[in-house]
């Protein structure tokens, strides 16, 4: 089947042309979706492109399950200049390591606390050096119009 990729400024707007019948299936991230079968039209989940599946969606298979290797998570983070001092960069990763543990706030991000995790900044820069020779791969297949 030939696909046609068309761009949106985000998942709100891919989520209402799905939801609107414009297109026939979207790509996105779990927390644009939390709950898919209590949305307006409800939505089923084919697949995850995570390494493991999702706690909160544990019954929808991996795309690895399903014989596609390729692994897209949704990661988040928070980046500053190189030139900012260690000691600054070591207060930063502690608060929002802290932050991502508060009950208030895990109640409050209720569509992202199942999927938030921490990595401080050298290991979350690690994970994505890791991701980048299957990103180029699957770039590399992707037809060039």
């Amino acid at each position: 089947m030939k696909l046609n990729d068309i761009p949106f400024n985000g998942s709100s707007q891919s989520k209402n042309s799905l939801l609107g019948a414009h297109t026939d299936f979207m790509f996105t991230s779990l927390t644009a979706v939390p709950a898919p079968e209590k949305e307006a039209v409800p939505l089923r989940i084919v697949s995850q492109f995570m390494e493991t599946r999702a706690p909160a969606i544990k019954d929808v298979p991996t795309a690895k399950e399903q014989g596609i290797a390729v692994v897209m998570p949704s990661d988040r983070g928070f980046a500053a200049p190189k030139a900012v001092p260690a000691d600054i960069q070591a207060r930063l990763q502690q608060a929002i390591a802290s932050s991502l543990k508060d009950p208030e706030f895990l109640k409050t991000a209720s569509s992202y606390a199942s999927v938030i995790s921490y990595l401080p900044g050298a290991e979350w820069q690690r994970s994505l050096d890791a991701s980048l020779p299957m990103l180029e791969a699957l770039a590399a297949r992707m037809p060039k119009e």
